[in-house]
């Protein structure tokens, strides 16, 4: 299996939309199992609730799953799908 596929996998399972809510249960060393991204330390939300802004598939699913990171313009960063959990 691939990231990409493991990931699509995932989505499936939970149903997972934009405008979820996600709790990040843990952080990842960057391009783990490849995840094609890297974490800087403001990246690092361990133990937050975000929302799903984006679902990135097909090309760019090995970018993760996008996430608003509340910082007063609601960027959205790219999360991997195995460090989240969603709660709604």
């Amino acid at each position: 299996m691939s990231y990409e596929s493991d990931q699509d996998k995932w989505i499936k399972e939970v149903g997972l939309r934009v405008g979820d809510k996600v709790l990040v249960v843990a952080s990842a060393e960057s391009h783990t199992y490849g995840w094609h991204n890297s974490w800087n330390t403001d990246d690092m939300r361990a133990g937050e609730t975000l929302e799903v802004g984006e679902i990135y598939q097909n090309g760019e699913a090995c970018l993760g799953i996008g996430l608003r990171v509340p910082n007063g313009s609601q960027d959205i960063y790219g999360f991997p799908f195995f460090v989240l959990v969603k709660i709604n």
